[in-house]
């Protein structure tokens, strides 16, 4: 699934929505989560469809995290927040909005060093796939 990040790319501090307790101290876990559901609101066409909300929740089941009764009991804004936080985590690592060049996080992505889910179409626009 191809979801079109732009916007979230350009506007958003993923910090806020991922982010360590050496940078936010105790709790971060629960402050980053009630952030990402709290604004889980303003990006619902990433999931808009009941197609894309169960590709996701197959994606996320293959983490071994969560069981499948905990996973099909997820509101639409969790899965949301969960989403949000995941394209936080990814744009960190990537060092893009740190001044790292595409060619070299693509190099690093293609090196298994940065996950590799942020690409870039020839017209600017951001994309995340799941």
């Amino acid at each position: 699934m191809e979801l079109n990040i732009t916007d979230f790319f350009n506007m958003a501090q993923p910090s806020y929505y991922s982010a360590s307790a050496a940078e936010l101290g105790e709790k971060v876990s629960h402050r980053t989560w009630r952030n990402a559901v709290n604004e889980a609101g303003q990006w619902p066409d990433w999931l808009d469809t009941e197609d894309k909300r169960d590709e996701f929740r197959a994606y996320v089941r293959t983490f071994g995290a969560w069981t499948d009764e905990e996973i099909a009991a997820w509101t639409d804004k969790e899965l949301t927040a969960l989403l949000i936080q995941m394209i936080s985590g990814d744009i960190r690592e990537s060092g893009l909005h740190d001044g790292e060049s595409w060619a070299d996080y693509e190099e690093g992505a293609q090196a298994g060093r940065v996950p590799g889910n942020i690409g870039r179409a020839d017209n600017g626009e951001i994309f995340y796939y799941v």
